[in-house]
């Protein structure tokens, strides 16, 4: 029998029943067993998989236009497929140290006579594209016109390279600027190019890893020597590397002067190795270099070139077997390359 002033267990029921609830709320909506919960996570999900399924919409970075891939439904792909087609990847016809790009674009990927007499001071070199044209364009934007934004888009060419995971690295950085120029420009585009890079490689950058310890003149408009002496002592390296691999990252080669005086700097700092991607290399304009000749050169015959400059290049008075464009590529003093037979 219950005393007056002790409560009934109905009374207690009552009494805690507004706790309980609200702990149970509290333990269903940290464990996520909201019903609304549960219903945006199933409306959710099934959008995903329809979007998945369309392809996403997405705005390509070169020329405004929306498109729809697979790709960009994975976040993969910055460009639509008319833009993308004008940056596909050179993949021949060059050098594999230096980039050299030879007048034919079909031949075999082989070392060009300089790198065969002086290798450069990094092991491997991987490059996009040539400069020229909407990769040219896009490069200039972000480097001269503040569009950071196209850092990442530009980045995703250079770390879709099949052979950038196969480069040996511990470290990524940029080619830096001077102090100066930084807070002129408000940015190091080799930065925003190395952050893609970096992330597809799994390692660390270190945007501070190499300095800039002298204001150099823009080399926009200066020759080989002149852009060689100009960097010249213009890089140091913050820290000892003790046998660490480099990748070291810039927007563009062009003489390879930079890239040579930062690499230089890496390796007296101990580094075991350095590997140079880039995003473009610039056409040597050499009169005395294989890759000045004149793309009309390697269009198929005529008679009217028999009286002109090129007529020695007659095929009718060269060996059998050997077509127009490789006669070009042998007298070019491309090493190792003999042609092939028809």
């Amino acid at each position: 029998m219950l005393r007056r002033d002790e409560p009934s267990a109905a009374a207690n029921a009552v009494k805690h029943a507004p706790e309980a609830g609200s702990a149970a709320g509290d333990a269903g909506r940290q464990h996520g067993n909201n019903p609304q919960n549960g219903i945006v996570a199933f409306i959710g999900s099934r959008l995903r998989g329809i979007r998945k399924a369309l392809g996403a919409e997405r705005r390509c970075f070169a020329c405004g236009s929306v498109f729809r891939s697979a790709e960009a439904a994975a976040g993969l792909m910055p460009f639509c497929p008319a833009c993308a087609a004008l940056l596909a990847r050179r993949e021949s016809g060059f050098c594999p140290l230096c980039g050299a790009l030879y007048a034919w674009p079909r031949l075999p990927v082989c070392a060009c006579a300089a790198c065969l007499r002086e290798k450069p001071p990094w092991s491997r070199l991987l490059f996009h594209g040539e400069h020229e044209g909407l990769l040219r364009r896009l490069l200039l934007d972000l480097k001269f016109r503040g569009q950071t934004h196209l850092g990442a888009a530009l980045g995703t060419l250079v770390s879709a390279h099949p052979a950038l995971r196969e480069l040996p690295a511990d470290i990524v950085t940029p080619v830096p600027l001077h102090k100066t120029r930084l807070l002129h420009r408000g940015y190091n585009q080799a930065l925003e190019l190395a952050r893609p890079a970096a992330a597809a490689l799994g390692c660390p950058m270190r945007p501070d890893l190499l300095l800039r310890i002298r204001a150099t003149s823009p080399q926009t408009r200066s020759d080989r020597s002149e852009r060689a002496a100009n960097v010249d002592g213009a890089f140091a390296c913050a820290r000892p590397l003790r046998g660490r691999h480099v990748v070291l990252v810039d927007d563009t080669l062009t003489t390879g002067a930079t890239l040579r005086a930062a690499a230089a700097a890496l390796l007296d700092a101990g580094a075991a190795g350095v590997c140079a991607v880039v995003v473009s290399r610039v056409r040597r304009l050499s009169g005395q270099d294989y890759t000045a000749f004149p793309e009309k050169a390697l269009q198929p015959y005529s008679p009217q070139s028999a009286t002109g400059p090129d007529h020695r290049m007659n095929p009718a008075r060269q060996p059998a077997g050997l077509t127009f464009p490789e006669i070009r590529g042998c007298r070019s003093g491309i090493h190792g390359f003999t042609g092939s037979r028809a």
